[in-house]
């Protein structure tokens, strides 16, 4: 991590370039040009004068430009001509050069802004990465699991956002910005990302953003969090993979809760048509499935046994003539409308 951090710090520098590089091109145009000047007119000097070299007229050329005055010259023996094109040349340069010097400052003064433009560079140099756009909580709980999962990723937060903490978003890179832009995304690695996960709070700005990373990466897997169900067809039309209504799947869950505490899981499978709940049910001693086997206790007529949870172990190779025992946590696959009589045969006492 120490090792990272310097290579971002060193590398800091190297990303402010883009800010600054205009002001720095100009003035080294300018510094060029009044050398050409110095040297030129400088060529036949009355004597004891030696004719000027290069580095005399680059040297003269800096002094002047930098207002510090180390250069000084007989104005009585300076021609016209060239008085008047060094005036012109001191005032662009000196104004350029405050301009670049105060760019420089800002970035360096702004952490942020040193931050924000280490973590630009970082994320173009990504590969295989996953894209995380919007700075909501379910963009926060995307991002902590992937870091359970050991996947780089990069999230890009509303440019009306404030700057990101060290430690937000488990310490990925953060970058600010309109994200509805092709240019933010680039910024982002968009193009070599694996995949872009989008959970923005407005379906029109997520749809926008959903068109415009299809078009930058055509293989990358697109996930969609969006709140309007009947927009699901709309946002695979511009190119998602998956999308997942929140309002349905918190509808959903709330409903299941309403009618019993067993459910631990729900499935979303469009392909199969399957939207199944997890039911998780502990023998109870004393229970008609307690000491009895799966098929006599009959537990498998109302859901699939995934698995038995027992001494902290999950066993998957639960068939009809395994027994279960009191303390036992059985993992199945059914209706919630079948979870009540699961209950009354695993739950409670006979």
């Amino acid at each position: 991590m120490r090792g990272t951090a310097l290579v971002d710090w060193l590398l800091g520098p190297f990303s402010m370039l883009r800010k600054v590089w205009p002001s720095i091109l100009a003035l080294t145009v300018l510094t060029a040009a009044a050398t050409l000047v110095f040297h030129h007119y400088h060529q036949n000097p009355p004597p004891p004068q030696r004719p000027w070299e290069w580095l005399d007229a680059l040297y003269a050329s800096v002094s002047t430009i930098t207002t510090i005055g180390l250069y000084g010259t007989d104005m009585t023996q300076t021609p016209a001509e060239e008085k008047a094109i060094l005036i012109v040349i001191i005032i662009l340069s000196v104004g350029v050069a405050a301009t670049a010097l105060q760019n420089i400052v800002a970035a360096m003064v702004h952490r942020e802004l040193w931050q924000e433009n280490v973590t630009r560079w970082r994320a173009k140099r990504m590969e295989k990465h996953v894209v995380v756009v919007g700075g909501g909580n379910c963009a926060r709980e995307m991002v902590k699991k992937l870091d359970a999962l050991g996947l780089a990723h990069v999230v890009i937060l509303p440019e009306s956002s404030p700057p990101a903490q060290p430690g937000d978003f488990g310490g990925a890179p953060v970058i600010r910005g309109d994200y509805r832009k092709h240019t933010t995304l680039t910024e982002a690695g968009a193009e070599k990302a694996s995949q872009i996960e989008i959970a923005v709070d407005d379906d029109a700005q997520a749809l926008v953003v959903t068109m415009n990373a299809r078009q930058i990466n055509k293989g990358a897997r697109i996930v969609v969090n969006a709140d309007d169900e009947e927009l699901t067809q709309h946002f695979k039309t511009a190119g998602a993979n998956v999308v997942i209504c929140s309002s349905r799947v918190i509808g959903r869950a709330m409903a299941v809760a309403a009618v019993t505490d067993h459910v631990s899981g729900m499935i979303f499978s469009e392909l199969a048509g399957l939207q199944k709940e997890i039911g998780v049910f502990t023998v109870a001693e004393g229970s008609d499935a307690a000491g009895k086997s799966i098929g006599d206790s009959e537990v498998h007529l109302h859901a699939w046994i995934l698995g038995v949870v027992r001494a902290g172990t999950f066993h998957w190779d639960f068939g009809r003539e395994s027994v279960l025992h009191a303390g036992d946590v059985i993992v199945v696959l059914g209706d919630v409308k079948a979870f009540e009589s699961l209950r009354k045969l695993v739950v409670d006492e006979s």
